[in-house]
């Protein structure tokens, strides 16, 4: 190893594509480091390409082995640890390579090329975006792999020559919903620089209205400007709910969009992927939207046990299908929970699954911050507090107030049976039976 030219290259690489690395090695997630930056996603994922070119010839790795974060990660520990004195706390996984175990344990490094594939989510997405004007709308609560499917899907219709571009909302700011034609202006701006077309905001023409010099822009500027057709993601969709009348302007736009690529050819050319977390139904009193029933919607299914022992074994484990089931009998099929389970089971090759479960629903687990998480979301409401305490506390199914059950169902806490709801793993029954005790 010339670690003089590892040295070099890092003192040489342009300021932006540094400062990416320097937050990939300190164990931030893609979002946060995008969110930090102020860069859209897709242009995060550009930046860590490049540095995997910067570096590739430090991995002596056969053609079809991509080089990963994690192996960017064990790359400076091994050889340049000074740079990084956070990183001194790894530790080697069973692959040789190193995870540091000073950070929490849902980093992007951990699983970032890891996807288990979820028939036939994969093909309808896919197959719905080839359509001229489709719509799709990607619903699931957070941490279910929204991000990695989606990723997935704009990598395929790239190499079909589709331009691709994948926007988080979460980079408007919260003044930006504020006023609609700030909003709309930002929205056209950042779309933009995702589909690395010129901003001409120069060109916005007032007079036309905010929904006006919007669909405007995207015609002149974005759609004529290229050959191709246009798949854009609005990842984080659910984050302009915060300010409802933003929310049915703006769905109300992309509507009209949608439908306008019936009569008009240019419009045909835009393929809209909206990704949300439906947590967001459980927080706001979101009773309808001016997209239902429009386009085509794509729920995330929970892992099969099958997939759980995919799962596993691209982690380098083997678990039977005894273990796999007790497994799931505590998280379900719920992907985050899952992949906490089968990381930790990597990292910590002393614990074993039982004394992982046996734990998993104290304060002592490894599922105590998210469980907290929950347990906030529900104090500020009351009365999903205190239907969840009945469902939790209940040898049997529920039945709940409709809209009740929809929130909690949302909120990814239970499983609907018919017109009845439990639990949906007995993680949430033995934490919230237990948390939820003193409400009245």
């Amino acid at each position: 190893m010339d670690t003089q030219q590892l040295d070099k290259i890092f003192q040489k690489l342009p300021r932006r594509r540094r400062e990416v690395l320097e937050k990939l090695l300190a164990g931030e997630s893609y979002p946060a480091i995008a969110n930090s930056l102020g860069i859209a996603e897709g242009t995060l994922r550009k930046h860590i390409s490049s540095l995997y070119e910067d570096f590739k010839q430090f991995f002596e790795f056969p053609d079809e082995r991509r080089i990963s974060s994690r192996d960017l990660v064990s790359l400076f520990i091994t050889h340049k640890p000074e740079l990084f004195p956070h990183l001194a706390s790894a530790v080697p996984n069973t692959n040789g390579s190193l995870i540091s175990l000073a950070q929490p344990a849902s980093q992007e490094f951990q699983n970032d090329e890891i996807y288990v594939e979820r028939p036939p989510i994969e093909s309808i997405c896919y197959e719905t975006l080839l359509q001229p004007g489709s719509l799709l709308r990607i619903k699931a609560a957070r941490r279910t792999g929204k991000t990695l499917l989606v990723a997935r899907i704009l990598a395929q219709l790239a190499q079909q020559g589709y331009r691709t571009g994948n926007l988080s909302l979460k980079l408007l700011d919260k003044t930006d919903l504020q006023d609609l034609d700030r909003f709309l202006q930002q929205f056209c701006s950042k779309v933009s620089r995702e589909l690395q077309l010129p901003n001409q905001l120069k060109n916005w023409d007032a007079s036309e209205g905010s929904k006006g010099s919007c669909t405007t822009y995207f015609e002149e500027n974005l759609l004529e400007q290229v050959d191709t057709p246009v798949v854009l993601c609005l990842d984080d969709f659910d984050w302009v709910f915060q300010n409802s009348d933003i929310f049915d302007e703006f769905s109300a736009l992309l509507r009209y969009w949608h439908e306008r690529a019936k009569t008009r050819p240019i419009w045909k050319k835009l393929r809209l992927i909206l990704a949300l977390s439906t947590e967001v139904y459980g927080t706001l009193n979101i009773h309808h939207s001016p997209l239902d029933g429009v386009g085509i919607v794509a729920n995330l299914p929970e892992f099969t046990l099958e997939q759980v022992q995919d799962f596993a074994e691209e982690y380098g484990l083997k678990l039977d299908a005894a273990q796999v089931e007790q497994l799931m009998k505590v998280v379900g099929g719920h992907p985050y929970l899952v992949q906490q389970a089968l990381f930790h089971l990597r990292i910590r090759q002393d614990t074993t699954l039982e004394q992982l479960l046996k734990d998993a629903a104290t304060e002592a687990g490894i599922y105590s911050t998210f469980l907290r998480e929950n347990l906030l979301e529900l104090q500020e409401q009351p009365e999903l507090a205190q239907a969840l305490k009945k469902v939790v506390t209940s040898t049997s199914p529920v039945r709940l107030e409709t809209h009740t059950g929809h929130k909690l169902h949302s909120m990814g806490l239970v499983d609907r049976l018919g017109n009845e709801v439990m639990p949906s793993c007995d993680l949430y029954r033995l934490y919230f039976r237990e948390r939820l005790e003193e409400i009245e």
